[in-house]
């Protein structure tokens, strides 16, 4: 049997997938708990005894319940061994993995960078770390994914049942569904179709399971000792969460900003602009949230532990100040480029990325915790920003489907 161009490529991001959890099941599966992973844990053999609005209501845990009354299902089945849990984050990884090329693949119609960019999502260290050990981070990359292919191919029913789990995986799942009722609300505005008032009729109904649990919890999130402890602080905007993740878009994706930094770097004004607010840095520099430095955590992540290991705490800021400077042309572009295509009669799918994005960025620094893993759910969106943006250097043949208003 004659394979197509995307059944070959899939068969050979699967062969990559198999050396990869090899590999991961040989390094990762019987290690101690990482991070966060033995409470993680725990909540999930508390699922595995019940699970019930009592349960729902109280368990100890910031986040939403769907990963751990997954877990707890899986760990009925084959064990609550922390082993066996893992065997499931592989899988969850492998799922994510394949459902993250089969939407470039869909895309941009081309098997180089359906593989090239997938495997530059693989190789992340955060993601190699999340396809191992019991995270909830990877199911929510999961239910982002298919959001986006919902958007793609316009269907209400996938996208409302992507955007309740996503939404009950993580809060800040969020930020994807009200992008997504953001562009069908400026969809139907030029158009009045009734295909846009659907899919922004899904994405306000997708909201109302976890509006339940926000009920249950008499809050946004259970009331628990681990709630106790992290929401000390009010709840408001945190300037220096912002600045990270803007300093993240360079660092995390330097690899594809090098590829493309003659487009991205080429606005002369773009670039006054951006060293002008680069020095807001100095006034909200990087730093743990008070939460974390009162659980002796005093960085925000992986990355940030490396530099202060090979720079030193006095030159850290240095480094992050250059880097955030060049991330702001990056969002000081989209930002212009969103406003273009909201202004345009033709709403393509590269306003909702953009949307995303930047709602992304307004949402997160709400958090109570500034994070670099929260990070992660960017990855997959600004690799299809960039790809879409620059089609020069890449020959994408992505056309929407079906024009929302005629050019």
């Amino acid at each position: 049997m004659q394979l197509n161009t995307y059944q070959k490529s899939l068969l050979q991001l699967l062969t990559f997938l198999l050396v990869f959890a090899g590999a991961m099941i040989v390094i990762g599966i019987n290690r101690p708990y990482w991070g966060d992973e033995a409470h993680f844990a725990e909540t999930i053999r508390y699922f595995g005894n019940e699970i019930s609005l009592n349960t729902l209501k109280s368990y100890n845990e910031m986040s939403t319940p769907l990963p751990f009354v997954l877990y707890a299902l899986w760990g009925k089945v084959f064990g609550f061994e922390i082993q066996n849990l893992r065997i499931l984050s592989i899988i969850i990884a492998l799922f994510t993995c394949v459902s993250f090329h089969y939407l470039l693949f869909s895309i941009f119609k081309e098997s180089i960078i359906a593989l090239a960019t997938t495997g530059f999502f693989i190789l992340n260290p955060y993601i190699v770390g999340l396809s191992i050990f019991v995270f909830t981070d990877m199911l929510a990359i999961l239910f982002l994914i298919i959001c986006c292919l919902a958007v793609k191919n316009e269907s209400p029913a996938l996208f409302a049942i992507a955007s309740v789990f996503g939404l009950l995986t993580r809060q800040y799942f969020a930020f994807l569904t009200i992008a997504a009722g953001l562009y069908y609300l400026f969809n139907y505005q030029k158009t009045r179709e009734s295909r846009a008032i659907k899919m922004l009729f899904s994405a306000f109904l997708s909201f109302l399971p976890l509006l339940s649990l926000f009920v249950l919890w008499q809050g946004p999130a259970p009331d628990s000792a681990r709630k106790a402890l992290y929401m000390k602080e009010s709840f408001g905007f945190h300037p220096n969460s912002l600045i990270l993740y803007i300093t993240q878009f360079s660092i995390y994706l330097l690899p594809v900003i090098l590829f493309f930094w003659k487009d991205i770097y080429k606005n002369k004004k773009i670039l006054i602009t951006s060293f002008i607010i680069s020095w807001l840095y100095w006034v909200f520099p990087i730093a743990p949230s008070t939460a974390a430095v009162d659980a002796n955590i005093h960085t925000v992540g992986l990355f940030h532990k490396l530099v202060r290991l090979v720079l030193g705490a006095q030159y850290e800021h240095i480094f992050f100040f250059i880097f955030f400077f060049l991330g702001l042309p990056i969002v000081l572009a989209m930002i212009k480029d969103c406003y273009q295509r909201i202004k345009s009669p033709y709403l393509d799918f590269l306003l909702f990325i953009d949307l995303a994005i930047l709602t992304f960025l307004l949402i997160m620094p709400f958090s109570y915790l500034v994070w670099e893993k929260y990070f992660l759910p960017v990855l997959p969106l600004m690799a299809i920003y960039l790809l879409l943006k620059y089609p020069k250097q890449t020959s994408p043949t992505f056309v929407q489907k079906k024009p929302l208003v005629a050019a």
